[in-house]
């Protein structure tokens, strides 16, 4: 006789696989990051370097605002300067700062951590719900422990972005088109690469719309020719691989490894809980049917909404620049100037390879030149494993805009930070590898992960 699993356990169970277990994760690859930080620092002085570089130009942002035009230095060469920076971020460390009356950089020190633990719960929820719990967790442990992971500890936008990215993606796939049109608008006001979170959104919502339009086909082909009105949502596909979610989920058999969509009774052995337990997808990942709840109306207008929402925010910040210095082509100049970070369709990172292979003279260079490899192999894999395509595309135009760009090239480990999909390969892998193998991959990644971040704020001369 089969045992049924209360529903309290099982929500019990997906709270510690969800909350628990990405907060442990992200608060021990902290920890161990500050001490790698406090044993390497020569002088002491960690929290000077968490807000290096960068940093000091968000806080002053926070503390002072945006300055009224351009800068320039003492010859009257044009310099970058604050307006180079998207307010997400330094807004949020002045709204923290009044709130808790800490001092500036300790409040942007304090607003990258808290997103940081943000985007790692939310991250193994994404997880979960495109494969399972384990792969959830790998991809949150690959999140915390990647080689500039440092940046989630430090005063940049990397991590509050990272947290409104996945938020938005998470919504989606939930089929929260509104929210997750906020959380775009939000991601977008936070960095320039927020263009390629919207761009993921419109995809979401286009996948959206064409299936409910489909619905919509199936329904008006199933009626009867008594005029039987009613036709159950759960009869259409539920993914390309003809998945279907049954909305009056049976019982399942003992040993069964889903949890019943409708949270009723799940076997002993069950040893999966997905991120909501209800209404969940296949393991590909495709959006949540778009419609089985509501109005045919709400299914077509509120993905619509949500992606025209999240569109707005990287061209609005853009125009409040260029309206503020009096030059529309403003931003861009202001990071050419300051950064060099002009798009040249990837030629200085192509130069970058070719002179770090054929007579690089640091191994920084040449390690940064191997990652920039491995990056384009794991983006790779991810396209030819269909991973989800929201996700794709948003992972593909971040990789783009940054191998794309001039720049210093130490700081592309820490601009693929919010990258994700280079993470999604060897998270899966590592979520169907034996439990031993995976903890000891997890470990070795995350102390070369951990001390190289830790090595390039400390011994590294250069920004990052």
């Amino acid at each position: 006789m089969t045992t049924m699993t209360p529903v309290s356990e099982i929500a019990q169970r997906a709270r510690t696989t969800l909350i628990a277990f990405p907060l442990g994760i992200y608060a021990l690859s902290r920890l161990v990051q500050l001490l790698l930080l406090w044993w390497m620092a020569p002088d002491d002085k960690i929290r000077d370097r968490l807000l290096a570089w960068d940093g000091g130009h968000f806080v002053r942002v926070a503390e002072e605002g945006y300055p009224a035009g351009y800068s320039y230095d003492v010859d009257g060469h044009l310099t970058g300067n604050g307006l180079a920076f998207f307010p997400g971020y330094p807004m949020t460390v002045r709204f923290v700062h009044y709130l808790t009356t800490l001092e500036y950089g300790t409040s942007a020190i304090t607003v990258s951590w808290i997103a940081g633990a943000v985007a790692a719960v939310l991250l193994c929820a994404l997880g979960t719900r495109l494969y399972d719990e384990r792969t959830g967790l790998a991809l949150t442990a690959l999140f915390c422990v990647q080689p500039m992971s440092m940046a989630l500890s430090m005063g940049y936008s990397e991590a509050l972005f990272t947290a409104f990215v996945v938020g938005m993606l998470l919504c989606a796939h939930r089929g929260a088109w509104l929210l997750a049109g906020v959380l775009g608008l939000l991601a977008g006001l936070t960095r320039p690469t927020g263009a390629a979170a919207a761009v993921a959104l419109v995809v979401a919502a286009g996948i959206a719309v064409y299936r409910r339009w489909k619905d919509l086909q199936v329904r008006a082909d199933a009626m009867g020719p008594e005029g039987d009105e009613q036709v159950r949502a759960d009869a259409m596909a539920a993914s390309e691989g003809g998945n279907q979610v049954r909305a009056d989920a049976m019982a399942m058999s003992e040993g069964g490894k889903q949890v019943r969509a409708g949270g009723k009774a799940a076997s002993e052995g069950d040893r999966q809980v997905r991120a909501d337990a209800v209404g969940s997808t296949g393991g590909d990942g495709d959006v949540a049917r778009p419609g089985s709840t509501g109005s045919t109306r709400e299914g077509i207008w509120k993905p619509i909404l949500g992606a025209v929402i999240a569109l707005v925010g990287v061209p609005a910040y853009l125009l409040w620049v260029g309206l503020r210095v009096g030059d529309l082509h403003a931003w861009f100049d202001i990071q050419t100037a300051g950064w060099g970070t002009t798009f040249d369709y990837g030629d200085s990172t192509l130069t970058f390879l070719h002179d770090a292979f054929k007579a690089g003279d640091g191994w920084i260079q040449v390690s940064i030149a191997w990652m920039v490899l491995a990056v384009i192999a794991a983006a790779v894999i991810a396209v030819v494993r269909r991973v989800w395509a929201p996700l794709t595309v948003y992972g593909l135009i971040v990789l783009v805009l940054v191998l794309g760009q001039a720049g210093y090239y130490h700081s592309k480990p820490r601009l693929l930070v919010p990258a994700l999909l280079i993470l999604v390969p060897p998270a899966v892998a590592l979520g169907r590898a034996r439990p031993r193998t995976a903890g000891l991959v997890l470990a070795a990644c995350g102390a070369f992960g951990l001390w190289y971040g830790s090595y390039l704020i400390t011994v590294w001369h250069y920004a990052i």
